[in-house]
């Protein structure tokens, strides 16, 4: 039988090639669609919104509610998210806060899982996973754990609570918010429509202020408010018109009735208008605070620990007005809270010393303090017999960023971890702490009420007053100290004392300006309340802003102080005693008044009777001053135009003038002894020119003018014919017959 190729050989070969085609066309939708998932889950991302229960019994399960979104510019594919258990020790707040920033996978086992659906580009998608049982998490008594949110690539960490058991002293916490200004250069600009708007703005019922204040109505948040917010603003007076300048009608007449619409206010004088606004909020405020009893801060809210090495008086009476204001409102004024959370003996001094007196108590941050288990409360006292209230900065800063919404869900959580870290410090023992946040706290009202709520419902924590911790402090033992080797950074104070000796400067030049201008009174108390406000802690790690409120005021100063000025001439004086007629300008849009014009020569050759006149020049106008004056020689001279205030205070920059004197005596010498020479140059040519000719034809030359026996002149030619020949005589008359 011929051998040829099998039939039955070649099925398995088909049969092969046929299960691998299929196999592909299977695999194909798997193989594009897995880098699509991997990319879509790069970009995805896990927020926490809520935790319940806030600390979960033993056998309670633990519900997250998650936000998940996708910020790709496709749908990311369906996919799981993990949740594992972490292995970190939370045994400080080092700890707590490296978790809770941290993106890294957990290493610890898988505690629980859920679907996540497809997410459509740009969208969020709302995700609960739960944790069955909460006991199965820790073996400890009670604890917080930490939590790692996965899907992919995307982590996310926060942490949960569990309490089998209460075998602890809970922590009493108080809660101190302030209410102080924002860094905004737009309040402290040039007097304008936008300036009294950007008070309205910062002072309204839904500004940041108004906020705060609304939001903890009822709770057991103690305010700390800037006295500054609830002082009236001196309303500006209509300016007054030199009697130099021409009166005309005002365009815009100050209504009788306060103004109650904004159209009605920008027809009043910008400062006129940012009073009534502002006066409007403090009544606002101060109603809001009427039974809050808060703490007032010396009023603008000076930066203590930049302005105390070389005390202002500003300071102390910043202090006396928040404690007038304490008074009224029913609170305190004897708190102080500088920015700088560092304590040392010689810093409470020069806080008292600048204040004026000592405070009940100064906050300062616990962790600048030396740790001591008999003096773990808020409420301490330090060897030099300074009340201290010691502020938790960890527990203060999650709680700030709990009350944003953005923030709230996960920061519950930290504030949650720190909480334990500070309770795990002497468990057994009672203790207070303070919760205090940054200032410029821009809390949503639901959010802040939903931390208040959170933190009630946390087993180890309890609540107190402020109130009680300055008592606890004013009883507590004279031990703390500072902790040793505190070197960490804080923000840097803009007021250098180059920056303070300038304010000072500026504020003396303001003063001069004001002696002059006929709305000065105003003008010179908006700016010195613009001064005082770059000395405000606000502006602490605002550089840039205090630069363009600093930049504004000195260049609006100079421009004031060479508004008023004498105008450059050149002056001709060509008389032994006249008049020298200057000019004076104002370049201000507002009348001057009392303006001394005093001119001072620089060499003795001039004499000014009366060297000082006083002047008053309308808006935008110029003025002629005339002086009497002698000239003592001729020459030239320097006259320098000094503009002075009533007060002898400079006002103006000083003008020097170049005077040409030719006293009119010395100028007719000189006339009179150049005729004399002219003339005796001519007599002397004439002399000799008669003696030349007399030469030329050999006769004497008679004088010029002679006189005869009786006295009588005789002319010239007379002399000339006594002197000829009598024949010659003889014949002329012989002829003439």
């Amino acid at each position: 039988m011929p051998s040829g190729p099998s039939i039955t050989g070649r099925v398995p070969t088909r049969s092969l090639h046929l299960l691998v085609l299929t196999l592909l066309i299977a695999l194909i939708p798997w193989l594009t669609a897995a880098p699509a998932h991997a990319a879509d889950n790069s970009v995805l991302g896990i927020v926490v919104r809520t935790v319940t229960p806030v600390v979960a019994g033993a056998g309670d399960p633990i519900t997250l509610q998650l936000d998940v979104s996708n910020s790709a510019s496709s749908p990311s594919a369906p996919t799981t998210l993990n949740v594992l258990l972490g292995t970190e020790r939370l045994d400080d707040t080092a700890a707590v806060d490296a978790w809770a920033a941290g993106h890294q996978a957990a290493s610890g086992r898988l505690v629980a899982q859920t679907e996540v659906p497809a997410i459509p580009a740009g969208s969020v998608t709302p995700l609960t996973v739960t944790l069955a049982r909460a006991g199965d998490l820790t073996r400890r008594p009670y604890d917080v754990v930490a939590l790692s949110l996965e899907i992919g690539s995307a982590i996310t960490h926060t942490f949960v609570g569990v309490q089998r058991a209460k075998e602890f002293e809970p922590l009493s916490v108080a809660w101190l918010v302030p209410v102080t200004l924002d860094a905004q250069p737009g309040l402290w600009t040039l007097p304008s429509v936008d300036r009294w708007h950007a008070w309205e703005d910062a002072l309204a019922d839904d500004s940041r202020i108004g906020r705060l204040i609304t939001a903890t109505r009822g709770t057991e948040v103690t305010l700390a408010v800037d006295a500054g917010l609830l002082t009236p603003v001196a309303q500006a007076s209509a300016p007054a018109v030199a009697p130099s300048a021409t009166p005309t009608p005002s365009a815009t007449p100050t209504p009788s009735a306060s103004p109650q619409t904004d159209t009605q206010l920008q027809a009043l004088d910008p400062l006129e208008a940012e009073a009534i606004v502002r006066n409007r909020a403090t009544s606002r405020l101060r109603a809001a605070l009427a039974d809050r009893h808060p703490i007032l801060l010396a009023a603008g809210d000076p930066d203590l620990a930049a302005l105390t090495d070389n005390p202002d008086p500003a300071v102390a009476l910043a202090q006396q007005q928040a404690t007038t204001l304490a008074a009224d409102l029913g609170g305190r004024a004897d708190v102080a809270w500088p920015v700088d959370p560092r304590y040392s003996d010689d810093a409470a001094n020069r806080y008292a010393a600048a204040l004026g007196q000592r405070p009940a108590a100064t906050i300062v941050d616990r962790d600048r303090l030396a740790w001591r288990l008999d003096q773990g409360s808020a409420g301490r006292k330090s060897r030099s017999e300074v009340p201290l209230l010691a502020r938790a900065s960890a527990l203060s800063a999650a709680a700030g960023q709990a009350m944003v919404a953005e923030t709230a869900g996960a920061a519950r959580q930290l504030f949650l971890a720190h909480s334990l870290t500070l309770l795990q410090e002497s468990p057994g023992l009672a203790r207070t702490v303070l919760v205090a946040p940054d200032r410029g706290l821009d809390a949503d009202p639901t959010a802040l009420n939903e931390l208040l709520t959170f933190a009630r419902s946390v087993p180890w924590l309890s609540s107190t007053t402020v109130s009680t911790l300055i008592d606890q402090a004013a009883g507590a033992d004279a031990v703390t100290t500072a902790a040793s080797g505190d070197e960490a950074p804080i923000p840097v104070s803009p007021l250098s004392p180059a920056v303070r000796t300038h304010l000072t400067e500026l504020g003396a030049e303001a003063g001069e300006v004001g002696d002059i201008r006929s709305d000065g009174a105003s003008i010179q108390a908006d700016v010195t309340a613009r001064i005082a406000a770059l000395t405000s802690s606000a502006w602490r790690g605002h550089e840039e802003a205090f630069g363009v409120v600093m930049q504004g005021l000195t260049q609006e100063i100079t421009a004031n102080r060479n508004a008023v000025r004498v105008a450059d001439q050149t002056i001709n004086f060509l008389a032994d005693s006249g008049r020298v007629q200057i000019t004076v300008v104002n370049s201000l849009d507002v009348p001057v008044r009392g303006v001394r014009v005093q001119l001072v020569p620089q060499r003795p050759i001039l004499r000014i009777a009366q060297d000082t006149k006083v002047v008053d020049i309308g808006a935008n106008s110029r003025t002629t001053v005339t002086y009497a004056v002698d000239a003592l020689a001729a020459g030239n001279v320097r006259l320098e135009a000094r503009v002075t205030g009533p007060t002898g205070r400079a006002v103006g920059p000083t003008t020097s003038m170049l005077v040409r004197a030719t006293p009119t005596g010395a100028g007719i010498y000189w006339v009179l002894g150049g005729v004399i020479l002219v003339v005796f140059a001519l007599g002397l040519w004439r002399n000799r020119r008669q003696r030349r000719r007399a030469a030329a034809t050999g006769a004497t030359t008679p004088n010029v003018v002679q006189v005869d026996d009786d006295g009588d002149v005789i002319e010239q030619a007379r002399i000339a014919r006594d002197h000829e020949p009598e024949v010659d005589r003889a014949d002329t008359v012989e002829e003439r017959a």
